[in-house]
């Protein structure tokens, strides 16, 4: 079975921001993977970790933050999906785009002075940022129209989905009334983008394995925490 990994929304961003921030390190950066003609290095693996803090909620303790091991698994996986986005070329990225996509992006970090804070203490530029964002938006492009528009989530899946997770089968209405779940368009409609997210996180599954499986992938010694 392939392992799979659900991440909302503002989490995708924020792994997605993890795998290539610049670090000036004074010291020697080491490598800690080759992926195909791409180089991980060590201060890839130290941006992310910066980044999984920066999105994290305030009191979350380390320990649930993600190891070096799995930074680096989520490297890979993501660089081989935007290596293979960039290929097709689907979208268009205008700077208005990167604009909007910045301000989203900034708002989910906690602010406009947080950010900047983080930036400064990074060393990233503002063509650096820029160039993540245009990223960003080429892979999310790639996620809806090779993986997202291929998928279709049929009313019995919906209906499963109720009869197994909702021991209460019935809202009431405006006027105090038992509506069935079944019935209530709202209730479908969220339960479907649910299982639509599922499945997107699936197939996402599957094509990393496929792209691993065709890439050339060489690892360093072994991380550590």
């Amino acid at each position: 079975m392939i392992p799979v990994k659900v991440f909302p929304t503002a989490a995708a961003i924020c792994l997605f921001l993890m795998l290539s921030l610049p670090v000036r390190a004074a010291e020697i950066d080491q490598y800690v993977a080759f992926v195909n003609n791409d180089v991980i290095l060590e201060s890839d693996i130290e941006i992310e970790r910066a980044i999984s803090q920066l999105f994290s909620k305030t009191g979350v303790s380390d320990s649930c933050l993600p190891d070096s091991t799995e930074i680096l698994d989520n490297i890979i996986d993501r660089r081989l999906i935007l290596s293979e986005a960039w290929r097709f070329k689907m979208v268009k990225i205008t700077s208005e785009m990167i604009d909007d996509k910045s301000r989203e992006i900034i708002h989910q970090a906690g602010g406009m002075e947080r950010w900047n804070t983080f930036l400064k203490t990074n060393h990233m530029s503002n063509g650096e940022w820029r160039a993540k964002i245009t990223d960003i938006m080429v892979f999310e492009a790639y996620v809806d129209q090779r993986i997202r528009a291929f998928i279709q989530i049929q009313d019995r899946a919906v209906d499963s989905y109720i009869a197994e997770n909702l021991p209460n089968p019935g809202l009431k209405n405006a006027s105090g009334e038992i509506d069935s779940v079944q019935d209530n368009p709202d209730v479908r409609d969220a339960i479907r983008k649910l299982l639509l997210e599922k499945a997107v996180t699936v197939k996402l599954a599957e094509k990393t394995l496929e792209l691993r499986q065709e890439a050339s992938i060489r690892l360093a010694e072994t991380t550590g925490n």
